[in-house]
């Protein structure tokens, strides 16, 4: 969910997002969340944390929806993720649309003229060149990582692991779903310049995954809502690419 990444599309200015629009949420799949044995609110958050980790990097896929905000600009991430593929739509109040891809590894990054620019800071010649063409990352491309980040379920696990000091807001209700909250810091792989407090809503259950989580940083702010646990997702990558060595350097 790297989502939180607002200066992708809509350039430095966005770079710490500001206020949070918190989202209502979908519940996560009723086959991870019922059925089992509850996870009790009093259990240790950090406990709770960790497990909640374990449980989206265990997972087969997962569908999110995200939206950050900064000022009067907004971008919103709509993703369907995998172990080891996913896809992400992305849209920005500016204009600026793309979509990400990773197959075993490889990214694959599509955007019309005011994505180009404001992800991959191409000029307007260029982003007007390569506007609606499939560019290829390799892992150690210059902005391979930035292109991947967020999109695989290894890299959404990160984007929940919770700074600071961790703290139970023991059990509530979520969109109808039994839930516990969790509250701490942004977490460390934002690179929140000042801090800030994010809250993640798990599952009660043997299986606490995701359900909602919302954040706030000296500026900004993003939330965020699981669902689809465990549907099938496909991703094919493209038959044909411009490798990004030709668009960026």
């Amino acid at each position: 969910m790297r989502r939180w990444r607002t200066q992708r599309i809509t350039g430095a200015a966005l770079a710490a997002p500001v206020g949070l629009a918190l989202l209502a949420g979908c519940a996560a799949s009723s086959a991870h969340a019922s059925g089992h044995a509850s996870a009790p609110a009093d259990q240790p958050a950090g406990r709770v944390l960790s497990r909640a980790i374990a449980a989206v990097r265990g997972a087969s896929t997962v569908h999110i929806e995200v939206r950050v905000t900064t000022g009067a600009a907004s971008v919103t991430y709509s993703d369907d993720a995998g172990g080891s593929f996913g896809d992400q739509i992305i849209a920005a109040s500016n204009g600026g649309t793309a979509t990400v891809l990773e197959v075993k590894g490889v990214g694959y990054f599509k955007a019309n003229v005011p994505g180009l620019v404001g992800f991959l800071g191409l000029s307007g010649t260029d982003a007007r060149k390569f506007a609606g063409q499939w560019i290829s990352f390799q892992p150690g491309d210059v902005g391979y990582q930035r292109v991947v980040s967020g999109v695989t379920l290894g890299s959404v696990a990160d984007e929940l692991a919770l700074g600071g000091q961790v703290r139970s807001l023991g059990a509530r209700r979520v969109a109808g779903q039994a839930v516990i909250g969790l509250q701490g810091g942004t977490p460390p792989v934002w690179n929140a310049r000042m801090g800030g407090t994010a809250t993640l809503y798990v599952a009660a259950g043997a299986m606490p995954l995701p359900v909602t989580f919302r954040a706030t940083t000296d500026g900004g702010g993003a939330s965020a809502a699981f669902s689809r646990w465990g549907e099938p997702v496909h991703v094919t990558p493209p038959a044909h690419t411009i490798p990004s060595s030709s668009v960026v350097s």
